[in-house]
Formats: C-alpha cells, structure tokens, sequence
C-alpha cells in the first residue's frame, strides 16, 4: 500500500509492507558544485540520504546514479564514487551496484531505499499553530554553492559550505515529536512556512520575523 505518493511533493515514496514496517525510496542526482570529485561525490550522496531521514526513518541499500563524460579522466568517476560510498558507509548502509551512461557533463546521485515503522514516519504536511521551526542547517548553500563556481567564494566559505552540504541530517533520528519535516533551499522557505500556517488553520508566526531571521543568518548580502 502506497503511503505516500506525488500528490504532496514529499522527499521520497513510502510503501507500506506491513503494519510496523513500511520502505522509503528516493532517487537525487545532480552536476557538480564543487572542483574536487570526491567532495562532490560526499556531497550528492548525502543529499539523496538525507531525503530518507527526512521520513522518520533509516537508510538501508543505495545504488549509484552516473553520468560521466567519455573526454574526461576515468579517475575522476572514481573518486567521485568513493566519495559517494565512503558516505554510504557513514550512513550504515549498504552500496549494492548501480548505473552509469556517457554525457556531457558529469553528474552523479543515489537512489536510496529505507525503512520506518509508518505509525512514526514524518510528512511534509500537518503543522499545527504552536509548533516551533527547527533548521537543522544554516540556510544559504544555494547561493555560496554559486559563489563558489564563479570563483567568487573565499576558502573559509568554501570550508563552511562543503562542511554543511556533507553533513548527514541524522539529527532527524533523534526522538522528537515533529509535526512536519521538509528538505527545503532557503528560496523555498516562504512557500512551504505560507503551507504549513494554511493547514494550521490560524495564523502562528509572524512571516517578517522570519525573514528578520533570514536575513540576519544567510550569507546573502543584498536584500529587496
């Protein structure tokens, strides 16, 4: 039975197998945010498994995802996958194969499967007026991920960025009572804060203090 679908844009598919089981599953990919393939292979890898803590619940087996150019050096591809497994491996869970096709620009991700008990996995719907909001990361990697290909980033953002963007969200797994979870950029903040105080039903925070606190703790330096 499937739990959770497309109809509410969550991070990953959930299926229920039985009533105190239920499998996540997540596929993410992308081109390159930083020159080092390792590092971008660390990075991709814990994005996609962060999609599955996200739900509640626990990465188990991940297969990679690769598009690698035929004009590049075959040594790239692998340390752009011993970064992926290394994070595999930090995740505890198991690497078990996967796919890779020629393209012109090199990309890389997981599909990752997962497992919860659906009487405690988390959605992206169902805040409630009084909750509190929880970043579990400094908001602002977009942007210095830009800054960053266009050699506009100096070493200390570079070090913080990459230090964030390897980080496993596996403070999700701690016992908390969240309402609603979301893997979110920081330019998809207002949408999904505007989502969760319509299904509230009441107003229960204030939006310009939000972005009061946006604006205080996001590298970005101009605001409108």
């Amino acid at each position: 039975m499937l739990l959770v679908g497309t109809e509410t844009s969550d991070d990953a598919a959930v299926y229920k197998i039985n009533d105190d089981l239920a499998m996540i599953q997540t596929v993410d990919f992308f081109t390159p945010v930083v020159d080092d393939p390792y590092l971008f292979g660390q990075i991709a890898a814990a994005n996609a498994l962060s999609d599955v803590y996200a739900m509640g619940g626990e990465p188990k087996v991940a297969l990679n995802l690769a598009a690698f150019p035929d004009c590049l050096d075959i040594e790239i591809l692998g340390e752009i996958l011993k970064g992926g497994a290394d994070k595999v491996i930090e995740a505890g869970a198991v690497l078990a194969g996967g796919h890779t096709i020629s393209d012109n620009e090199p990309k890389y991700g997981l599909c990752v499967s997962g497992f919860v008990n659906p009487k405690l996995m988390w959605k992206n719907y169902g805040a409630e007026a009084g909750d509190v909001l929880i970043l579990t990361k400094p908001l602002g990697t977009g942007i210095l991920s830009t800054a960053i290909k266009g050699e506009l980033a100096s070493e200390d953002e570079i070090e913080a960025a990459v230090k964030n963007m390897t980080f496993l969200n596996r403070i999700l797994q701690q016992n908390f009572p969240f309402t609603a979870v979301r893997i979110l950029q920081a330019s998809e903040l207002r949408d999904m804060l505007w989502k969760w105080q319509r299904e509230a039903e009441k107003p229960w925070f204030w939006i310009p203090e939000v972005f009061r606190f946006f604006k205080e703790y996001s590298p970005i330096q101009k605001w409108d």
